[in-house]
């Protein structure tokens, strides 16, 4: 086996290793963040709330990984504004109390983005 084969055998091993454990712990923990945000009345809507956080983490893993001059980088989500998320839905809630299931997990979902929009422009803003 040539000198090139046996590093590149004793890199990706390691790689693959890690990147198996970080991703299994980013799915675990999405799906507290999802449980803590959509909970109480749309609580059904647990495992889209799951498959859009998982899909809001994308961006930023690509665009830190693929153009990070740090090869060693990783990214996943916060949870303090998914705590704030979570009060945000609560009153959204609240607020709906007459409408449908679906009403309000779309509207919750709407100002998630709305928010995270915002917040991402103020930022750019600031820059």
């Amino acid at each position: 086996m040539s000198l090139i084969n046996k590093s590149f055998k004793n890199q990706i091993i390691p790689g693959v290793n890690a990147g198996l454990v970080i991703g299994v712990v980013d799915v675990i923990y999405a799906i507290s963040l999802a449980a803590l945000i959509f909970a109480g009345d749309i609580s059904s809507f647990v495992a889209n709330g799951i498959g859009l956080i998982l899909l809001g983490w994308l961006p930023p893993l690509l665009v830190i990984n693929l153009f990070s001059s740090y090869k060693g980088n990783f990214t996943s989500g916060q949870d303090a504004p998914a705590a704030i998320l979570a009060v945000m839905a609560a009153g959204i809630m609240q607020g709906m109390s007459s409408s449908s299931a679906q009403e309000k997990f779309i509207t919750v979902v709407a100002a998630s983005i709305l928010t995270t929009v915002l917040t991402g422009l103020v930022y750019v803003l600031l820059d």
